[in-house]
């Protein structure tokens, strides 16, 4: 059997300020979505979120840290890895648009073959992962492994 305490203290979080801005608050449910999944043994891949929103105007000597140690601006808000592939998924509302930098980055990604995904809602990013077929059916030992373990609310 697997010693899965070090997926307990990667998916820990305190949960999420109040008055989220819609994208964030999407974002917010997302990874509360990958972390359960990641827990419960169905999702098969490695994930985390690009924090792109720090740096830029409100700290500008952070941000041009940042771009100076590989920053690239436009990034997707999720990478998954996974043993035979990657892909990204950009979340926005249902009238959100994507930066200039977010489309040449999609352009990127999809010139090399790299799968790139804009998601406008929890079921969007759910079909997406089902599609390139790394989330499915739970691991029952797994799922034991991580009983009593509570997603933080976000409202």
């Amino acid at each position: 059997m697997t010693n899965n305490n070090f997926l307990l203290r990667l998916m820990h979080y305190r949960g999420a300020p109040k008055n989220l801005k819609p994208e964030a608050e999407l974002t917010v449910h997302c990874a509360n979505d990958l972390r359960q999944w990641t827990l419960e043994g169905s999702l098969r891949a490695v994930w985390f979120h690009v924090p792109n929103e720090f740096g830029g105007r409100k700290q500008p000597a952070f941000g041009a840290l940042m771009s100076a140690m590989g920053r690239i601006n436009g990034v997707g808000d999720f990478v998954f890895l996974w043993k035979s592939g990657c892909g990204l998924i950009e979340l926005k509302t249902p009238t959100g648009r994507q930066t200039e930098n977010q489309e040449d980055f999609q352009q990127w990604c999809e010139s090399l073959g790299i799968d790139y995904q804009i998601c406008r809602s929890r079921s969007d990013m759910r079909r997406t992962l089902e599609g390139w077929n790394i989330l499915g059916t739970s691991d029952e030992t797994t799922k034991r492994l991580c009983t009593g373990f509570k997603i933080a609310a976000t409202s």
